[in-house]
C-alpha cells in the first residue's frame, strides 16, 4: 500500500513537472529539428552532435566526441553512484529531404493541425528519430528537475538486459573498444545494465 501511495505521489510530481515545462520543451524540440543534420551530405552533423552533447552536458554528465569529426559518436555518462546502469542509444542524423510533398519546409519544424492527429510538429526526423531523441532529453530534464528534487526510482520494466548485439554496437563505437574489461565491468555490476535503444 505504502509503495502504492509513493508511486502515484511521484507520478503525480512527474506529470505536473511535464505538464509544466512542455511549452519549453517543445520549443527545444522544434529547435533541435530545425537544425539539419544530413547523413549523406554531412550538412550540420557536427554542430547537431555537439548539441546532443550539451544536453547530457546539462544534466551533469561528461560527454566525449569520438570517432570521424565530421560524424561524430556523441559518447556521455552520467555517474549517479546507482547500482544499475541504463545505456541510451539513439541517432541524430537524418536523411535527405527532397520530396516534393511536404506540408511545409521540412527544417521548419511548423505546428500543423493533421487529420485524426491533431496539432503535430511536421519535420524531417520528427519522428525518426531526433524527435524521440530529444523526448527522452526532456523527460531525463523533468526527472532531474533540481528545483523538484526529483530522483528517479528503479524502473526497468521497459528495458531490456545487455545483449550480444548491444555489445557488437558498442564495440563498433571506438575501435580501442576493451571487450575483455567491458565484460569484466559487467561482472561486476552483477548484469545489472539495461539498453533502451532510440527509434521510431
Amino acid at each position: 500500500m505504502k509503495q502504492n501511495i509513493f508511486k502515484d505521489a511521484f507520478l503525480k510530481k512527474i506529470n505536473n513537472t511535464i505538464d509544466d515545462t512542455f511549452p519549453d520543451h517543445l520549443e527545444r524540440c522544434r529547435a533541435f529539428l530545425r537544425q539539419k543534420s544530413v547523413s549523406s551530405t554531412g550538412e550540420g552533423i557536427r554542430e547537431t552532435g555537439e548539441w546532443v552533447g550539451s544536453w547530457i552536458e546539462e544534466l551533469g554528465g561528461n560527454v566525449t566526441l569520438w570517432g570521424d569529426p565530421s560524424y561524430p559518436i556523441v559518447f556521455g555518462r552520467l555517474d549517479r553512484g546507482k547500482p544499475k546502469t541504463l545505456i541510451v542509444y539513439g541517432m541524430y542524423d537524418v536523411q535527405p529531404a527532397a520530396e516534393a510533398n511536404w506540408v511545409s519546409p521540412p527544417f521548419a519544424a511548423e505546428l500543423h493541425n493533421l487529420p485524426g492527429l491533431g496539432e503535430c510538429v511536421v519535420a524531417r526526423g520528427a519522428v525518426n528519430s531526433k524527435g524521440a531523441l530529444c523526448g527522452v532529453f526532456n523527460a531525463l530534464s523533468s526527472l532531474t528537475d533540481k528545483k523538484e528534487n526529483i530522483t528517479i526510482p528503479k524502473f526497468y520494466e521497459n528495458v531490456s538486459p545487455v545483449s550480444k548485439v548491444d555489445l557488437s554496437l558498442l564495440k563498433n563505437l571506438e575501435k580501442t573498444f576493451d571487450e575483455k574489461a567491458f565484460l569484466k565491468e559487467m561482472k561486476r555490476l552483477n548484469n545489472n545494465v539495461f539498453i533502451l535503444s532510440i527509434f521510431w
